[in-house]
């Protein structure tokens, strides 16, 4: 039995995982491993790339590089969460930097993962919040689609 969580979304589109990092190994890494997986990637080299994207309209999660250039990852996990933003947001860097993994955390973060990345743990991981958030964004989409309608 495998530990894999291949999701099943029905007509649904699945949900978007978000890359932040700046090294282009790592993004087509996490790109083939997230589409294996079931999920949909969008991937991005900078924070700044990443902002200036729209958002998804479907559930999301974020993968997100601690230290890159300009804006790094916990200045970028600041702003998601004070624009009202709730996708959770699993960190991964190549160092093991305490101080910023308890900065992410008591921030929000929902993990912390150091590169290299095992691809079985990388989707357990990142898929459990993304299957909460799938069935939360459900919700939330059901209730806006039966918004307009009455009861008899």
């Amino acid at each position: 039995m495998t530990d894999t969580i291949r999701p099943s979304f029905g007509s649904s589109p699945p949900p978007v995982v978000y890359v932040v990092d700046d090294d282009l190994s790592v993004r087509e890494s996490l790109e083939m491993l997230i589409t294996a997986a079931g999920w949909r990637p969008a991937i991005f080299d900078t924070a700044d790339s990443f902002l200036k994207a729209p958002p998804a309209s479907t559930p999301s999660c974020l993968l997100l590089d601690v230290n890159m250039p300009d804006l790094n990852g916990l200045d970028l996990q600041r702003m998601v969460t004070t624009s009202g933003n709730r996708m959770p947001i699993i960190f991964i860097s190549g160092y093991r930097d305490v101080p910023a993994t308890v900065r992410a955390l008591k921030a929000g973060a929902m993990d912390f993962l150091t590169k290299p990345i095992n691809s079985a743990g990388c989707s357990r991981r990142s898929g459990r919040p993304l299957l909460a958030v799938t069935n939360s964004g459900r919700r939330t989409m059901l209730k806006r689609d039966c918004s307009g309608y009455t009861t008899l």
